[in-house]
């Protein structure tokens, strides 16, 4: 090792300065990923978006008074609770996801729809092991409004999609 005239010597600076740096380096890359990684996690907010067309969209299940031009959130009506509402709601122009989508309304007469069916039953078994896969489903306390009656009862909704 060389001395300088004031009998420093020159290597263990540089040595503590790289040690510095890649400490600083390994840091820097590991919050980059992780942030990156929150970032593909928001499965929560997919699905909530998807949810919410059907609760507060006119053109879902959402009671619309036309006298009052008003849509009612959280009211379903049951006049729109069939197939081709549902097929209609869940019709995307956007070709980048596959979404399927399952409602469960107890004491109803058709009290289960589908949307893509067949690929619900491949969400719930494949989510867990696909990272571009998901399957979220959870319960909704919602007014059930027709002609004569509104009811609050449990909505199940699950939604399953794929991003390609």
């Amino acid at each position: 090792m060389k001395m300088r005239k004031n009998g420093f010597i020159r290597a263990p600076f540089w040595i503590v300065n790289c040690i510095i740096i890649l400490i600083f380096s390994f840091a820097m890359v590991m919050i980059i990923t992780q942030f990156e990684d929150s970032l593909l996690e928001n499965t929560d907010l997919q699905y909530y978006t998807l949810s919410q067309r059907i609760f507060n969209s006119r053109h879902c299940f959402a009671y619309h008074n036309s006298v009052l031009k008003r849509t009612t959130p959280g009211t379903i009506d049951l006049q729109k609770f069939n197939q081709d509402r549902m097929d209609e709601c869940f019709s995307f122009p956007n070709e980048n996801v596959d979404v399927g989508v399952i409602i469960k309304l107890p004491k109803h007469s058709e009290n289960t729809l589908y949307f893509n069916e067949d690929k619900i039953s491949d969400y719930k078994n494949l989510h867990a092991k696909a990272r571009s896969i998901y399957y979220v489903e959870k319960d909704f306390l919602v007014l059930v409004k027709n002609d004569q009656e509104e009811n609050l009862t449990i909505m199940t909704v699950g939604v399953g999609w794929h991003t390609k």
